[in-house]
């Protein structure tokens, strides 16, 4: 008894901390997207374009903005919709069409406020995530420490 009480205080644990394990950094819904992109704008990764979008490797995601950054090889799509069903019915759609469980350096979450989703996609690296109203997508040879750089100037929004 005492043995299925710990595995399910455990697997209790390991559940809501999924959202500490994957980190889904976003903006307050005051934000416009350029702003979205324009405060990633700084010493280490100065801004150097910003385009207007509407669709990310064939999927199509509504009207968004990418911006390319010195010294990031690659590029950081922002998208923002009027709910968070249309963002993660979008990022859904986007998984749907770049990644998939055969792919390899395949990795997906989805909580109900929050997704996320990472893949190797004709060998890009790939980064999704969703959160209230936002989409987010990096795509590039350093997305990871990009991701890194986003959730540390995110992160002192909030």
């Amino acid at each position: 008894m005492k043995k299925t009480v710990f595995l399910f205080v455990l697997l209790v644990f390991l559940i809501s901390s999924c959202g500490l394990l994957f980190k889904t950094p976003s903006l307050p819904g005051s934000f416009s997207l350029k702003s979205a992109l324009l405060i990633l704008d700084g010493f280490q990764y100065p801004l150097t374009s910003v385009v207007k979008v509407n669709e990310v490797y064939g999927a199509k995601l509504g009207n968004g903005i990418c911006g390319m950054f010195e010294n990031f090889n690659g590029t950081f799509y922002v998208f923002k919709y009027v709910s968070s069903n249309v963002a993660k019915s979008n990022w859904k759609n986007f998984r749907k069409q770049v990644g998939g469980p055969l792919k390899i350096n395949y990795l997906t979450y989805s909580w109900l406020d929050r997704g996320y989703f990472q893949v190797k996609y004709k060998s890009i690296d790939i980064i999704s995530w969703w959160k209230d109203n936002w989409l987010f997508i990096i795509t590039g040879k350093d997305a990871k420490e990009f991701f890194n750089y986003i959730n540390e100037v995110y992160g002192e929004i909030k």
